[in-house]
């Protein structure tokens, strides 16, 4: 799920400038109160179990823009836990080593939202897969797309 214009709660709204995040909480409070104070979430995935489900080649090739892989097949969207390890900037956005008690898994942001190796997140990703050919074996490597932030613990 994206935010207004397609970044995060935390981004800011091309269109609608510091009004975007506004937006977002109020439909976030608004959705508080019409389930009745209590938002359901996610079910949070481990990152070993999201890289199973793109290691073989063809599971999620690098994709369209359209949210499908490059096979046809829908890309995969999950929520996953844990601790930035490592991150990168880039010239739009970022990546960043997520890690949990089962592993770790790169993730492309575009989100100019604060984030700090040690941050603890909640994010959902949509699974991808970039394939590497090299003769006749394939070095390619699961990473992820960050589409939502759904929370960041700020490193202590």
């Amino acid at each position: 799920m994206m935010g207004i214009e397609g970044v995060g709660i935390w981004g800011r709204s091309r269109r609608l400038g510091n009004l975007g995040p506004r937006l977002a909480i109020a439909i976030a409070a608004s959705g508080l109160l019409a389930c009745g104070g209590a938002l359901t979430t996610a079910e949070v995935t481990t990152i070993a179990i999201a890289r199973q489900q793109i290691t073989t080649p063809g599971a999620a090739q690098s994709s369209a823009s359209d949210g499908t892989a490059s096979d046809g097949a829908a890309s995969e969207i999950v929520t996953l836990e844990g601790t930035v390890e490592q991150r990168l900037p880039l010239l739009n956005g970022a990546v960043y080593r997520l890690q949990d008690d089962s592993g770790s898994l790169w993730i492309r942001t575009d989100s100019e939202a604060p984030l700090t190796v040690g941050d603890r997140l909640t994010v959902q990703v949509e699974l991808r897969y970039q394939a590497v050919p090299v003769g006749d074996r394939d070095w390619g490597e699961p990473y992820a797309i960050e589409r939502d932030r759904l929370q960041r613990q700020p490193a202590p």
